[in-house]
């Protein structure tokens, strides 16, 4: 495989990274369009239930379908690294808009009544968003809001038997018993995600600064201890 091309997709650029993954923006020949692919890199996975319970939250991601959810096309996984391949999303991300200052009321409204129902989607199909942020908020060629990364932290945790300690979400949007470590992420943490987003549209700032570096650096730690 050339390090240009994944399986058949010709990878033109990076277009985003994080502590964990890397999004690359590709061309797929075989059907003539651009797509986004999100490469996340683990270990082969630890164990036949492990396997099995991914298995089951990818399938569960394939199964959503909401005008304003990012299609995702495929998703396979391939020496190590796991590969989800979406819509290409020309118009950037609400984070970008952000840069901008607070958003009008209309604005964040409008983004808020297709954001609502498309979580309500994702809930009803069994799965939990479980990272709801500016960044993940996409707007496609028609500048509409769609949500992206459904799922990710369930099909994270998948890869690893030591998944409890885990603590995933964005700092800032993470509701007070996650913090505490109290439960673990469920619809309702969704709700209280969308909730701050929210008041991050018509502000420009997060409710509550909590010190969100010590939590970056605790997930960043046990990511490079786990990879």
């Amino acid at each position: 495989m050339s390090p240009d091309v994944i399986d058949r997709y010709e990878i033109e650029t990076k277009i985003g990274r994080s502590p964990i993954s890397v999004v690359l923006r590709a061309y797929d020949p075989q059907l003539a369009r651009h797509v986004a692919i999100k490469r996340l890199s683990f270990e082969t996975l630890p164990d036949p239930a492990s396997r099995a319970e991914y298995e089951r939250k990818v399938l569960l991601i394939s199964s959503v379908n909401h005008p304003a959810i990012v299609p995702v096309y495929q998703i396979f996984d391939q020496a190590g690294q796991l590969n989800i391949v979406m819509q290409h999303m020309p118009d950037g991300t609400l984070e970008d808009k952000l840069k901008n200052g607070p958003l009008s009321d209309q604005e964040a409204t409008l983004i808020l009544g297709r954001l609502a129902p498309a979580l309500d989607a994702i809930h009803n199909a069994g799965c939990i968003h479980g990272d709801l942020k500016p960044s993940n908020v996409l707007f496609d060629e028609n500048g509409e809001a769609c949500l992206s990364d459904y799922c990710i932290p369930e099909i994270v945790k998948a890869f690893f038997p030591k998944r409890e300690w885990m603590i995933f979400g964005p700092p800032g949007y993470l509701s007070p018993e996650l913090l505490r470590r109290e439960s673990s992420i469920h619809r309702s943490s969704d709700i209280y995600m969308l909730g701050v987003l929210f008041f991050e549209v018509l502000t420009g700032k997060l409710p509550y600064h909590a010190n969100s570096i010590l939590l970056w650096l605790f997930n960043i730690t046990f990511f490079l201890y786990l990879i």
